[in-house]
């Protein structure tokens, strides 16, 4: 068995148990509607990330490196992996921002996330 092959399961394990917490101090994931936003970063599954696709004041941030942005991106998103990100962002500050990355390794999306909690942005999800 190759190391990477023996590492994999654990890397899952050792994931789940960093986003285990803020979930459950968020009261479990995210509801359907965007009344039950929390007014903090918080993570998003992949299935709710999908059903907000194209809605209104809805916005998907890339947060990888432009060549792998450049190899596949969702529909939409913008890649903010640049000097001047923030000048990317929407004026409306309850927009519903979502930031991604590649893997669950990524701290990237999380980073960003905070950083534009911290600029008054109130609707704010992170996936990894």
């Amino acid at each position: 068995m190759s190391i990477r092959k023996a590492l994999i399961p654990m890397i899952f394990i050792l994931s789940g148990l960093c986003i285990t917490p803020t979930v459950l101090a968020n009261g479990g994931t995210w509801g359907d509607d965007q009344a039950s936003a929390p007014s903090f970063h918080s993570p998003i599954s992949l299935k709710q990330a999908e059903r907000l696709l194209g809605q209104k004041d809805v916005y998907f941030f890339d947060v990888n490196p432009e060549d792998i942005w450049q190899q596949g991106h969702i529909p939409g998103a913008v890649n903010i992996n640049k000097p001047d990100w923030q000048s990317l962002l929407p004026k409306n500050k309850t927009a519903t921002l979502i930031f991604y990355c590649m893997n669950k390794l990524c701290v990237a999306s999380d980073e960003a996330a905070k950083a534009t909690e911290a600029m008054g942005y109130t609707h704010v999800f992170y996936h990894a």
